[in-house]
């Protein structure tokens, strides 16, 4: 896991890059203040279009985050069902999902989140692939963000974004999404 800036902030850049989940520094995180981790299904968790998570890996999973004193929450806009299974594998402490128009990246989606977890945003981070729904969406709600390293983007827009080739017009857009 490699820390990418110094300053929090509300764009896209993430707080860290991991290249899996893996991959992260869960008694770092624990030793900043992080007291729960929000994943991202799709893409961080498991591939794209997948419905479960190999019994194995997510036993391996739930050890490193419990060692270091972490509850776990997942979300994605999965059906209820679906997420299920995969938070009963990884012994999840909640499951937040899309409901009555929310969604990432809008704030209210995160409020859910911190509401469910009951902490602040400072000890909460979000753990996602997709630059604009994961990694702005927890930054402009003040988690702190973690992107997985993904191959391919889901839209332009993310494409350009998670290449750091957005121009400043599509930030001012964004920044009026509520």
């Amino acid at each position: 896991m490699q820390a990418t800036k110094k300053n929090k902030s509300n764009g896209f850049r993430p707080d860290f890059i991991a290249t899996s989940v893996m991959d992260i520094n869960y008694k770092l995180l624990a030793e900043m203040g992080i007291k729960a981790m929000a994943f991202d299904v799709d893409g961080t968790l498991i591939d794209h279009g997948h419905m479960d998570i190999d019994a194995t890996y997510a036993d391996a999973l739930t050890k490193k985050i419990h060692e270091a004193g972490i509850s776990t929450i997942i979300l994605a806009s999965n059906t209820k069902r679906s997420l299920n299974v995969i938070g009963k594998k990884l012994r999840v402490n909640g499951i937040v999902t899309v409901q009555e128009g929310i969604k990432k990246p809008q704030k209210a989606f995160y409020k859910k989140i911190l509401a469910h977890a009951k902490l602040k945003p400072e000890n909460i981070a979000m753990v996602g692939d997709r630059p604009l729904q994961d990694i702005w969406g927890a930054n402009k709600s003040g988690l702190y963000s973690i992107a997985i390293q993904a191959n391919k983007f889901n839209s332009k827009v993310e494409t350009m974004i998670g290449r750091n080739y957005w121009q400043p017009k599509i930030v001012s857009l964004l920044r009026h999404l509520p």
